[in-house]
């Protein structure tokens, strides 16, 4: 899934289950979730219940 591909959809909410640490851009170094110098924000959910 391309993080920025989501801002350009300004997709409100992301839910996902598998983490990535090393190249997963929600929980890594990146955050682009996050990024203030954006125009589009939107909110990342874990879902680790079911996994």
């Amino acid at each position: 899934m391309c993080a920025m591909a989501l801002v350009h959809f300004r997709v409100g909410r992301v839910f996902y289950g598998k983490r990535a640490p090393l190249d997963g851009v929600y929980e890594s170094c990146w955050r682009i979730q996050e990024e203030k110098s954006l125009n589009h924000h939107y909110t990342v959910f874990r879902i680790d219940e079911f996994i």
